[in-house]
């Protein structure tokens, strides 16, 4: 992915059938995953503050630590329509700085896991959700050697998950780390963990491995609804990939195949009636990058990744804001198929769109 070039043609489709939703403390919906009436989003002001390019000379932590507060996790209720900050309970880390989400419904109830930017290293943290109360309750925290720059989670059973690197180093913080973005270096990877949910300790350690490596920054991850493909996002290749997880060792995989679609896109979310994916991208990535900095606009696009009657998947774009007017940078969108509407979230832009009636047109 050459940062100075711009994907695709940035001609703004269907950006009319959204509105845009805020709330307090809604600092950019990094990542959304529906389950039933409810849609979950991860917030955080931090992001600006850690991207800001004048502080390179900083260290992370320094960087993390000039935050206002901590991040939040945001529900929005599909029948009420209203966006509820969720009260965080139990929770024992030093700092809550929320990136990659996801939401699983279990025996118990719903399970919360978010990828944590702690400020003594990165986390899995899991909680339990009560939608009723309007909050969360933390269970375990997690971390493993592997974790370095994590982006996103996706759990497989009760008691694992895959998580992507998106980063072996930090691109602001040093040379090497910039000279891996620029030069599209294939150095991190999908790292495929386990752990134990029934232990009576608040802080536990996962038992992880690499699944599959050489991938140039490791982003979005989904797990097929017969958890058989598990589906990867490299964003400076652009490129979407689905391999075969091993029935015996889920830390076998093998490449099925693979979609360039030129544009660099984020987070995954799966529509489970389907079998469909819905990203959201950035198909102008230096755009991206100064908005990351500087806080200027930047394009926003939504690419679905579907199957053709081959039995491979195709993209298709659902929606482009061209000037990023309405939203910038947009890295996640998830849809709703009781209501077929789809939610877009953004890195940095403050709240989120609500779109309705989108309809695909062929990648440009």
């Amino acid at each position: 992915m050459q940062v100075y070039r711009t994907y695709h043609g940035l001609e703004t489709h269907q950006i009319e059938k959204c509105r845009h939703v805020s709330a307090d403390g809604l600092d950019g919906a990094e990542d959304i995953k529906i389950v039933g009436d409810y849609a979950f989003m991860s917030a955080d002001s931090y992001r600006r503050k850690i991207w800001d390019l004048t502080r390179a000379s900083s260290s992370q932590s320094e960087r993390i630590q000039w935050a206002n507060g901590n991040g939040s996790i945001f529900m929005y209720n599909f029948l009420t329509q209203q966006v509820q900050q969720l009260a965080i309970l139990n929770f024992q880390g030093p700092d809550f700085h929320p990136h990659g989400i996801f939401v699983k419904e279990t025996q118990n109830g719903l399970v919360l896991h978010v990828v944590n930017h702690r400020r003594d290293g990165e986390y899995i943290e899991i909680f339990q959700v009560n939608v009723a109360e309007a909050q969360v309750v933390h269970v375990h925290s997690m971390t493993h050697v592997l974790f370095r720059n994590i982006n996103s989670l996706v759990p497989v059973d009760d008691n694992s998950f895959y998580v992507s690197i998106w980063q072996y180093y930090d691109s602001i913080e040093t040379m090497t780390g910039f000279y891996e973005t620029m030069r599209e270096r294939p150095w991190t990877y999908v790292a495929h963990c386990r752990y134990d949910n029934s232990s009576p300790f608040n802080l536990i350690l996962a038992e992880c491995h690499v699944a599959v490596d050489d991938l140039a920054m490791a982003n979005g991850l989904a797990v097929s609804q017969d958890g058989r493909h598990l589906y990867v996002f490299e964003s400076l290749r652009t490129k979407f990939s689905v391999y075969r997880i091993s029935q015996t060792d889920p830390t076998s995989l093998t490449l099925d195949h693979s979609v360039d679609v030129f544009t660099g896109c984020d987070n995954l979310a799966l529509d489970e009636t389907t079998g469909d994916l819905y990203s959201g991208c950035h198909p102008a990535p230096f755009q991206f990058i100064r908005h990351a900095a500087q806080g200027t606009l930047a394009p926003s696009q939504i690419v679905r990744f579907s199957k053709n009657i081959f039995n491979k998947f195709e993209a298709e774009e659902m929606l482009m804001d061209g000037t990023g007017e309405t939203l910038s940078g947009s890295s996640a969108a998830a849809f709703d198929p009781k209501r077929e509407v789809t939610l877009v979230g953004g890195v940095f832009d403050p709240g989120f769109l609500v779109c309705t009636g989108l309809t695909p047109k062929k990648l440009q």
